[in-house]
């Protein structure tokens, strides 16, 4: 099985907007190229891609804290508590 990481770009969609640069054809094809693919470069796994190339993350993204620092943040907007099994379970917001 493969596995990667794909980036549409901010796309013209009802959530991106009409100002969005990126088609909706243009946002979709990395992720159909590597779905469904023959070409060796697509027929790969742990990738970050964008735009249809490799590239490597985003530094934030890397940083060990990152996921933690993202759950806290999706927490506090939602009011919704992520326990230790992944499971979300109801906190009174605040």
């Amino acid at each position: 099985m493969l596995s990667n990481a794909v980036d549409p770009g901010w796309v013209r969609t009802h959530m991106g907007g009409a100002s969005a640069p990126v088609d909706i054809l243009t946002g979709r094809a990395t992720q159909s190229w590597l779905a469904a693919s023959e070409d060796d470069a697509a027929r790969t796994s742990g990738g970050y891609w964008q735009a249809m190339q490799r590239k490597e993350p985003p530094t934030s993204a890397a940083s060990p804290d990152h996921g933690d620092r993202l759950i806290a943040a999706i927490e506090a907007l939602t009011g919704v508590t992520v326990g230790a099994s992944g499971q979300p379970r109801s906190r009174p917001r605040a």
